[in-house]
């Protein structure tokens, strides 16, 4: 979809909005009482075509008038947001936040284990999972030493998978 593409008559800049717009809510008038129907004008249709374009930029598609599926495409996508859907995976929301998961086997007390992806400022913090061996709860924490790049799972002795979950920006 391209709001800025016409059959005929466009104009090269946008159209001003009105001075005194009419606020409220559109109606069908009625001819009886001489009450106009609401109009909704050249700047009405402008701001509803960019609203549209800017989702659709926004997903890093480039606007076009042959196609009619790009403002569900960018629904669909997360508005540009990229991810990775999967047991071992993230997604970066609008803002910078970035929220990771995954899983993880513990073999030692203290391990560090490699994130999805990278966080480019900061890790902010981590939960994960705790486990069971021979119906004894294996008690697990994530570290302060979690870096950007990885994240340090503790826990008691033993040997067992934990989930995770990873957020920083």
């Amino acid at each position: 979809m391209d709001n800025r593409s016409f059959e005929s008559a466009s104009s090269a800049s946008p159209p001003t909005a009105p001075g005194s717009p009419s606020v409220g809510y559109p109606t069908n008038g009625n001819p009886g009482t001489g009450t106009p129907a609401t109009k909704p004008g050249a700047y009405w249709f402008h701001q509803l075509g960019e609203e549209i374009r800017n989702v659709i930029t926004a997903a890093g598609l480039t606007p076009a008038s042959g196609t009619l599926t790009q403002l569900l495409t960018s629904l669909n996508n997360g508005w540009g947001m990229s991810k990775i859907i999967a047991a071992s995976g993230y997604i970066t929301l609008p803002g910078g936040l970035i929220i990771q998961w995954g899983s993880a086997t513990i073999t030692t007390t203290r391990a560090l284990y490699n994130l999805p992806v990278t966080f480019p400022n900061n890790f902010l913090f981590g939960i994960v999972s705790d486990f069971t061996i021979n119906d004894t709860v294996v008690l697990c924490g994530v570290a302060s030493a979690s870096t950007t790049s990885q994240i340090q799972l503790v826990g008691q002795t033993g040997i067992g998978t934990v989930n995770y979950l990873a957020i920083g920006n």
